[in-house]
C-alpha cells in the first residue's frame, strides 16, 4: 500500500490540491488588496466632497454675517448693485 506522500496516484492528488489551494489563496489575497484599495479610494472621495461642503458652508456663514455689519454690507453691496441717485 502506498502512502499519500510517496509519489503514487494519491500523492499527485495531494500536490494538485495544494496547488489549487495556493492559487485560491492568491486570488483571495488579490481580492483583499482590491477591496482595500477601493475602500481607500472611496474614503478619499468622501473627504474631497466634505471639503467642498465645508467650503460652501464657510462662504454661506460669511455672507450671512455681512448684513449684521452695516459698513461691510454697504461696501459689499456697492460692488454688486448700482445705486441710483434721485434725479
Amino acid at each position: 500500500m502506498q502512502s499519500i506522500g510517496d509519489g503514487g496516484a494519491g500523492g499527485a492528488a495531494v500536490r494538485h490540491a495544494s496547488t489549487g489551494l495556493a492559487i485560491g489563496d492568491t486570488f483571495r489575497h488579490k481580492r483583499a488588496e482590491n477591496t482595500s484599495g477601493n475602500a481607500v479610494s472611496f474614503s478619499q472621495r468622501q473627504y474631497g466632497f466634505l471639503k467642498s461642503v465645508e467650503s460652501a458652508l464657510r462662504r454661506m456663514t460669511e455672507l450671512s454675517v455681512l448684513p449684521g455689519s452695516q459698513t461691510s454690507f454697504q461696501n459689499w453691496k456697492s460692488r454688486f448693485w448700482v445705486i441710483k441717485s434721485p434725479d
